[in-house]
């Protein structure tokens, strides 16, 4: 049996447009952003037309629920929630403007560095790049390159 698996990404969220970071800050979607979600459903509806044999997961962050919440509405599937398909945890970064990551050594070829290897977190105490919380979702082997 052939298996597909669709892969959203939560429409635009206030982050977006608000000059704040985005990683556990918990936004919502934006007006555009409910639009968008509204048309993935209705493609999502389509493409799994005629069939219950698939499943609905989603972050539990409310730009991600908002978005499974209107797939929902148009395809009658209830999304499981799983907190481990947060994007990265940006550490203290999290709630803070972009303004305000400007001001940090984000900039600095070290500190990129840093986040971006696995050895340790550069924004404590979140998460490197190849340190993600994806990684302990059952079931789920997360891909490495080394790109």
């Amino acid at each position: 049996m052939d298996r597909k698996i669709i892969l959203v990404q939560h429409c635009q969220a206030e982050h977006h447009t608000n000059g704040m970071i985005g990683s556990w800050t918990d936004t919502e979607l934006t007006d555009l952003g409910r639009r968008q979600a509204a048309r993935v459903a209705t493609r999502i509806s389509t493409l799994t037309e005629g069939s219950e044999d698939w499943m609905l997961i989603s972050s539990d962050l409310k730009r991600c629920t908002q978005t499974a919440a209107l797939i929902r509405e148009r395809c009658s599937k209830e999304p499981r929630l799983e907190p481990d398909l947060r994007e990265i945890n940006l550490g203290e970064a999290v709630g803070k403007s972009q303004v305000w990551l400007g001001k940090t050594n984000w900039k600095s070829r070290r500190f990129r560095r840093a986040w971006i290897g696995s050895r340790i977190e550069a924004l404590r105490p979140g998460e490197s790049f190849t340190s993600g919380s994806i990684g302990p979702w059952t079931g789920y082997t997360p891909v490495r390159t080394n790109a």
